[in-house]
C-alpha cells in the first residue's frame, strides 16, 4: 500500500444550480414581506460556466445587510440571505455551491 503524501477532510458540499437559489430567495423575500426579486447571477455578476461557494451559517443580517435586502439593493448579498434563511430555518448549514450554467 502507498504511503498517503496528502490528506485532507472529507466535506458534504450541496451542490444547488442557480434557477433554484433564486426560486428558493424568491419565496423567502415573499415570507419576508420583501417585493423585490433576487436573480443571483445579475446581482452578484456572476458568468455562465461557473460555480460559487459559500459556507452558510444560521446567521442573521447586520442591520446594513438586512436594510439593504429590503430595498432590494441585492449586490453581493446573497451569501448573507442564505445565512438569514438559515437561521430562520428554512435551508440547512453548510458548504453550498452554486453552479451556473445556461
Amino acid at each position: 500500500m502507498a504511503q498517503k503524501l496528502l490528506t485532507g477532510t472529507v466535506k458534504t458540499i450541496i451542490e444547488v444550480d442557480y434557477h433554484d437559489v433564486d426560486k428558493a430567495v424568491n419565496e423567502f423575500f415573499k415570507l419576508k414581506g420583501i417585493e423585490g426579486k433576487c436573480e443571483c447571477v445579475p446581482d452578484n455578476e456572476w458568468s455562465n460556466d461557473s460555480s460559487h461557494s459559500f459556507n452558510i451559517a444560521p446567521e442573521l443580517p447586520s442591520k446594513d445587510d438586512e436594510e439593504r435586502i429590503r430595498s432590494c439593493h441585492l449586490s453581493w448579498r446573497i451569501g448573507a440571505i442564505l445565512d438569514w434563511m438559515c437561521a430562520e430555518g428554512h435551508i440547512d448549514a453548510g458548504e453550498y455551491i452554486i453552479d451556473i450554467c445556461w
